[in-house]
């Protein structure tokens, strides 16, 4: 007669687990972030068990598909942690890339695989903020420090699969308040930017300032004012490829270790070739690959989430247009309808 005996022990399973440690996700916290911090504060060390009861590698990136699981196993609010992971994708999606609950049009805008910290936040806060997952955002907005992306012991970049918040795998304490230095104005503008748009969309309690206070005396932070993140991180782009500093599609696949200097010199160029716009100056828009600043303008035209992202964008990209095969677009007045933006 069959034996009414289990065939097996019993295993953990943690499809059906909850863990003694239990927090929702916090206002402007990262879901990769919010994943490290609960596996930490639950001793599960790091996100390496997560992403095994997941059936994901270990150099897999967490996203919404698996923020049921983690929903279950730590208490976040299953609708605000889908949308802090977002979708995952390589080079332009198609079907629609999300983060955070709005709609970009590259990949390689997002910093996914390789975190930075301000380490002023990591001592107060103790979590990973959403803003540090754009790739261009290199400063704090709240400390005006530069982000960290590398430990400042052992040298090597940061790593999602460390198994503790604070510290490196080598031990290297990341909240070491002075492995920071100052960021610049420029930094610090574009990273109130992207947090007064974060504050539009989903987090932090009070706004920061649209206005002025915004700008640092910086012509670029007055041109993203109004602008949407998607549609300013396209313009950005594309004014940086003008002034020769130029990126390519899916380019987040093979981020180089210096990725923070990369993203401090595309704001530079395009902050470069604003300051000349807005003093009217000659301006010689070198495109070294002319396909791409046009298509990062088209897409932030026929994309635009705001009326300013249209405008903007086919303000430029008529300029760019009119110079037909040639790869220079020069002339003293090239964009003048963005001059009452200043």
């Amino acid at each position: 007669m069959p034996s009414n005996r289990p065939s097996h022990e019993h295993v953990f399973d943690p499809g059906a687990a909850s863990f003694p440690i239990r927090d929702d996700i916090r206002s402007d916290e990262s879901g990769q972030g919010y994943a490290l911090r609960m596996s930490c504060e639950n001793l599960l060390r790091g996100l390496g068990p997560l992403k095994q009861w997941l059936k994901k590698s270990r150099f897999a990136v967490l996203d919404d598909a698996d923020a049921p699981a983690l929903s279950q196993w730590f208490g976040a609010d299953l609708d605000a942690l889908a949308r802090r992971l977002g979708k995952t994708s390589t080079g332009r999606a198609a079907g629609g890339f999300e983060y955070a609950g709005m709609a970009l049009g590259r990949s390689y805008f997002l910093n996914r695989s390789y975190p930075r910290v301000c380490p002023q936040c990591l001592t107060e806060e103790g979590h990973c903020r959403l803003a540090w997952d754009l790739a261009l955002c290199t400063a704090c907005p709240f400390h005006a420090l530069q982000l960290v992306e590398a430990c400042p012991d052992c040298g090597r970049r940061l790593d999602w699969n460390r198994q503790s918040m604070m510290w490196c795998n080598c031990s290297g304490d990341l909240s070491a308040s002075a492995m920071a230095s100052q960021a610049d104005s420029l930094d610090v503008g574009f990273a109130r930017w992207i947090r007064s748009r974060l504050d539009g969309i989903m987090i932090e309690g009070a706004p920061c300032d649209h206005g002025a206070s915004l700008d640092a005396g910086q012509p670029l932070l007055s041109l993203l004012r109004p602008l949407s993140i998607d549609g300013g991180l396209h313009l950005v782009h594309a004014l940086a490829s003008g002034a020769n500093y130029c990126v390519a599609d899916g380019a987040q696949s093979k981020r180089r270790k210096g990725a923070l200097s990369h993203a401090r010199e595309v704001l530079r160029g395009a902050n470069l070739l604003a300051e000349k716009l807005v003093n009217l100056e000659p301006v010689s828009f070198r495109l070294s690959r002319p396909a791409t600043a046009t298509k990062l303008l088209s897409d932030a035209a026929t994309q635009a989430v705001t009326p300013e992202d249209r405008a903007i964008s086919l303000s430029i990209l008529e300029a760019v247009l009119r110079q037909g095969k040639r790869t220079d677009w020069a002339g003293r007045y090239p964009a003048m309808s963005q001059r009452s933006l200043f």
